[in-house]
This record gives C-alpha cells, sequence and structure tokens, in this order.
C-alpha cells in the first residue's frame, strides 16, 4: 500500500495538486509499517483509533461493510 500512496502523491505533486489528507494518511500508513504491519487500509483505521484513544463499535463496522442484516 505505500507504493500506491507514493504513486499517488507523485502523480499529484507532477500536477501540482495538493493533497494534504492522503500524505497524513501516508504517514499514518508508514507508521503502521514501521510497526511491521503491512496490512490494508483498516490497519490505518486501527492506528487513528489507538492515537485518539477511541474504539469504535464492531456492530459499526459490520453495518458499514455491509455484512449485517439489520
Amino acid at each position: 500500500m505505500n507504493k500506491d500512496f507514493g504513486l499517488v502523491l507523485a502523480t499529484a505533486a507532477a500536477a501540482k495538486v495538493p493533497m494534504p489528507a492522503t500524505a497524513a494518511a501516508f504517514q499514518m500508513n508508514l507508521a503502521e509499517f514501521a510497526e511491521g504491519k503491512e496490512e490494508d487500509f483498516s490497519a490505518v483505521i486501527a492506528l487513528m483509533e489507538r492515537l485518539a484513544q477511541v474504539k469504535t463499535s464492531e456492530a459499526a463496522n459490520r453495518r458499514v461493510a455491509g455484512t449485517s442484516s439489520i
């Protein structure tokens, strides 16, 4: 995923398009990678939760993913 972030940011820089949120997400992903975790974007969300000292509910995550029947 680091490669994908790098490609997006390089393309944006070449087009002179600022992408501060993407750059921040890239940094969060690098922090997870430095801990030996190479996962999908959910690892970035988990890191943000730890830093904010919050935990999203599992039920809410299932609804968003479309795996829960209500």
